[in-house]
Protein backbone atom coordinates (compact mmCIF):
# COMPACT_ATOMS: atom_id res chain seq x y z
CA UNK A 1 0.00 0.00 0.00
CA UNK A 2 3.05 2.80 1.06
CA UNK A 3 4.29 1.91 -2.44
CA UNK A 4 1.06 2.19 -4.73
CA UNK A 5 0.95 5.35 -2.24
CA UNK A 6 4.03 6.95 -3.30
CA UNK A 7 3.35 6.25 -7.12
CA UNK A 8 0.29 8.12 -6.75
CA UNK A 9 2.23 11.55 -5.06
CA UNK A 10 5.45 10.90 -7.89
CA UNK A 11 2.38 11.32 -10.64
CA UNK A 12 0.47 14.05 -9.14
CA UNK A 13 3.38 16.14 -9.15
CA UNK A 14 4.72 15.34 -12.51
CA UNK A 15 1.11 16.30 -13.44
CA UNK A 16 1.00 19.59 -11.67
CA UNK A 17 4.86 20.08 -12.97
CA UNK A 18 3.55 19.91 -16.46
CA UNK A 19 0.23 22.06 -15.85
CA UNK A 20 3.09 24.68 -14.70
CA UNK A 21 5.35 25.00 -17.55
CA UNK A 22 2.97 24.64 -19.97
CA UNK A 23 0.92 27.83 -18.76
CA UNK A 24 4.44 29.60 -18.09
CA UNK A 25 5.82 29.43 -22.16
CA UNK A 26 4.91 32.14 -24.45
CA UNK A 27 1.29 32.88 -25.09
CA UNK A 28 1.30 33.01 -28.53
CA UNK A 29 3.95 33.85 -31.50
CA UNK A 30 2.28 36.66 -32.69
CA UNK A 31 3.88 38.41 -29.88
CA UNK A 32 6.97 37.51 -30.72
CA UNK A 33 6.31 38.88 -34.48
CA UNK A 34 5.13 42.17 -32.47
CA UNK A 35 8.42 42.41 -30.86
CA UNK A 36 10.81 41.53 -33.55
CA UNK A 37 8.83 44.32 -35.60
CA UNK A 38 9.35 46.95 -33.04
CA UNK A 39 13.02 46.43 -33.17
CA UNK A 40 12.99 47.08 -37.28
CA UNK A 41 14.56 50.33 -37.38
CA UNK A 42 12.67 53.29 -38.89
CA UNK A 43 13.59 54.72 -41.81
CA UNK A 44 15.18 58.42 -41.29
CA UNK A 45 13.73 61.16 -43.32
CA UNK A 46 15.27 62.87 -45.66
CA UNK A 47 16.59 62.60 -49.21
CA UNK A 48 19.25 60.31 -49.90
CA UNK A 49 21.15 59.57 -53.94
CA UNK A 50 22.48 56.14 -54.67
CA UNK A 51 25.88 55.29 -54.34
CA UNK A 52 26.98 53.81 -58.02
CA UNK A 53 30.08 52.73 -56.84
CA UNK A 54 29.15 51.24 -53.65
CA UNK A 55 25.60 49.66 -55.10
CA UNK A 56 25.54 46.15 -56.67
CA UNK A 57 22.76 44.68 -58.72
CA UNK A 58 23.24 40.51 -59.21
CA UNK A 59 21.19 38.96 -61.73
CA UNK A 60 20.97 34.80 -62.42
CA UNK A 61 19.25 32.92 -64.59
CA UNK A 62 19.26 29.18 -65.87
CA UNK A 63 18.27 26.55 -67.75
CA UNK A 64 15.93 23.31 -67.32
CA UNK A 65 18.96 21.09 -67.49
CA UNK A 66 20.64 22.92 -64.28
CA UNK A 67 23.40 25.09 -66.15
CA UNK A 68 23.32 28.99 -64.35
CA UNK A 69 24.94 32.03 -65.54
CA UNK A 70 25.10 35.42 -63.35
CA UNK A 71 26.71 38.95 -63.68
CA UNK A 72 25.88 42.18 -62.54
CA UNK A 73 24.26 45.26 -64.05
CA UNK A 74 25.02 48.81 -62.47
CA UNK A 75 22.78 51.12 -60.55
CA UNK A 76 23.77 54.17 -62.31
CA UNK A 77 21.91 56.51 -60.50
CA UNK A 78 18.56 57.33 -58.42
CA UNK A 79 17.15 59.52 -55.52
CA UNK A 80 14.87 58.61 -52.64
CA UNK A 81 13.08 60.73 -50.45
CA UNK A 82 11.98 59.70 -47.32
CA UNK A 83 9.43 62.14 -45.82
CA UNK A 84 6.33 61.51 -43.34
CA UNK A 85 7.16 57.88 -42.90
CA UNK A 86 6.80 57.07 -46.71
CA UNK A 87 9.53 56.76 -48.81
CA UNK A 88 9.56 57.33 -52.77
CA UNK A 89 12.17 56.99 -55.13
CA UNK A 90 13.64 55.79 -59.29
CA UNK A 91 16.25 53.74 -59.70
CA UNK A 92 18.42 53.65 -63.27
CA UNK A 93 20.08 50.92 -64.20
CA UNK A 94 22.26 50.77 -66.83
CA UNK A 95 21.65 47.64 -69.16
CA UNK A 96 24.31 48.02 -71.32
CA UNK A 97 27.03 47.33 -68.42
CA UNK A 98 25.08 44.03 -67.87
CA UNK A 99 28.08 41.38 -67.29
CA UNK A 100 28.41 37.87 -67.50
CA UNK A 101 30.89 35.65 -64.37
CA UNK A 102 32.44 34.08 -67.39
CA UNK A 103 32.74 37.01 -69.78
CA UNK A 104 31.49 34.54 -72.85
CA UNK A 105 31.24 36.42 -75.39
CA UNK A 106 28.28 34.55 -76.90
CA UNK A 107 26.28 34.90 -74.45
CA UNK A 108 27.17 38.55 -73.99
CA UNK A 109 25.96 38.41 -77.26
CA UNK A 110 22.63 36.85 -76.89
CA UNK A 111 21.90 38.67 -73.51
CA UNK A 112 22.24 41.91 -74.81
CA UNK A 113 20.67 41.47 -78.18
CA UNK A 114 17.44 41.40 -79.11
CA UNK A 115 16.28 38.04 -77.93
CA UNK A 116 16.47 39.37 -74.40
CA UNK A 117 17.59 43.06 -73.15
CA UNK A 118 17.69 44.69 -76.73
CA UNK A 119 20.55 47.20 -74.75
CA UNK A 120 21.03 49.17 -78.28
CA UNK A 121 17.15 50.53 -78.51
CA UNK A 122 16.45 50.34 -74.47
CA UNK A 123 20.14 50.95 -73.01
CA UNK A 124 17.77 52.20 -69.41
CA UNK A 125 15.70 49.76 -67.20
CA UNK A 126 14.11 51.48 -64.60
CA UNK A 127 13.28 50.98 -60.63
CA UNK A 128 10.13 52.82 -59.12
CA UNK A 129 9.40 52.18 -55.44
CA UNK A 130 6.82 53.05 -52.77
CA UNK A 131 7.53 51.97 -49.06
CA UNK A 132 5.35 52.88 -46.25
CA UNK A 133 6.66 52.90 -42.76
CA UNK A 134 2.80 51.44 -40.72
CA UNK A 135 1.59 49.37 -43.75
CA UNK A 136 4.85 48.05 -45.22
CA UNK A 137 6.94 46.93 -41.94
CA UNK A 138 7.00 43.29 -41.17
CA UNK A 139 8.95 40.84 -38.55
CA UNK A 140 11.70 41.71 -40.56
CA UNK A 141 11.99 43.37 -43.43
CA UNK A 142 9.73 46.40 -44.85
CA UNK A 143 7.76 45.54 -47.98
CA UNK A 144 8.73 47.54 -51.18
CA UNK A 145 6.17 47.99 -53.50
CA UNK A 146 6.60 49.74 -57.07
CA UNK A 147 7.20 49.17 -60.75
CA UNK A 148 9.91 47.78 -62.78
CA UNK A 149 10.91 48.91 -66.73
CA UNK A 150 12.33 46.97 -68.84
CA UNK A 151 12.30 47.35 -72.86
CA UNK A 152 9.98 50.34 -72.42
CA UNK A 153 6.93 47.48 -70.56
CA UNK A 154 6.39 48.77 -66.74
CA UNK A 155 4.92 45.68 -64.36
CA UNK A 156 4.20 45.90 -60.90
CA UNK A 157 6.74 44.25 -58.07
CA UNK A 158 7.04 43.50 -54.64
CA UNK A 159 9.52 42.48 -52.42
CA UNK A 160 11.04 42.07 -48.80
CA UNK A 161 14.18 44.27 -48.31
CA UNK A 162 16.27 44.69 -45.02
CA UNK A 163 16.96 48.23 -44.61
CA UNK A 164 19.37 50.13 -41.69
CA UNK A 165 22.10 52.80 -41.21
CA UNK A 166 25.43 52.41 -41.77
CA UNK A 167 27.27 55.98 -40.34
CA UNK A 168 25.94 58.37 -42.89
CA UNK A 169 24.35 55.77 -45.56
CA UNK A 170 21.06 54.47 -45.47
CA UNK A 171 21.76 50.90 -46.67
CA UNK A 172 19.01 48.18 -48.38
CA UNK A 173 18.96 44.35 -49.48
CA UNK A 174 16.74 42.62 -50.94
CA UNK A 175 16.17 39.25 -52.96
CA UNK A 176 13.24 38.66 -55.98
CA UNK A 177 12.33 36.87 -59.07
CA UNK A 178 10.65 38.13 -62.36
CA UNK A 179 9.11 36.55 -64.95
CA UNK A 180 11.21 37.59 -67.74
CA UNK A 181 8.26 36.83 -70.38
CA UNK A 182 6.00 39.78 -68.39
CA UNK A 183 8.54 42.01 -70.25
CA UNK A 184 7.90 40.32 -73.63
CA UNK A 185 11.55 38.18 -73.21
CA UNK A 186 10.02 34.83 -74.56
CA UNK A 187 13.20 33.47 -75.98
CA UNK A 188 13.66 29.70 -75.07
CA UNK A 189 11.01 29.65 -72.82
CA UNK A 190 8.99 26.59 -72.62
CA UNK A 191 5.84 28.39 -71.73
CA UNK A 192 6.19 29.92 -75.49
CA UNK A 193 7.86 27.14 -77.56
CA UNK A 194 7.56 23.34 -77.11
CA UNK A 195 9.91 20.30 -78.00
CA UNK A 196 13.13 22.37 -76.40
CA UNK A 197 14.01 19.64 -74.05
CA UNK A 198 16.72 20.75 -72.03
CA UNK A 199 17.64 23.37 -74.07
CA UNK A 200 14.60 25.37 -72.55
CA UNK A 201 15.10 28.85 -70.18
CA UNK A 202 13.62 28.89 -67.29
CA UNK A 203 10.99 31.90 -67.20
CA UNK A 204 12.53 33.18 -63.85
CA UNK A 205 15.38 35.47 -63.50
CA UNK A 206 16.61 36.00 -59.95
CA UNK A 207 18.20 39.38 -58.60
CA UNK A 208 20.02 40.15 -55.42
CA UNK A 209 20.08 44.12 -54.47
CA UNK A 210 22.76 45.66 -52.16
CA UNK A 211 21.96 48.87 -52.06
CA UNK A 212 23.74 52.02 -50.69
CA UNK A 213 21.90 55.30 -50.20
CA UNK A 214 23.98 58.85 -48.74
Amino acid sequence: MKKIGLILVVIAILILAFIFFRNSGPTNNLDQFEQSAENLPVIPEGQYKVDSELTRLRWQGSRIDGSTHFGFVTVSGGEVEVKEGKAEGEFNIDMTTISESKNTEMFLLDIRGEDFFAVDRFPTAKIKINIDSEMDRGPEAYTVRGELTIRDKTNPISFPARIHRDGNNLVADASFLIDRTEWDIIFDSGSFFTNLGDRAIHDNIQFELHLILN
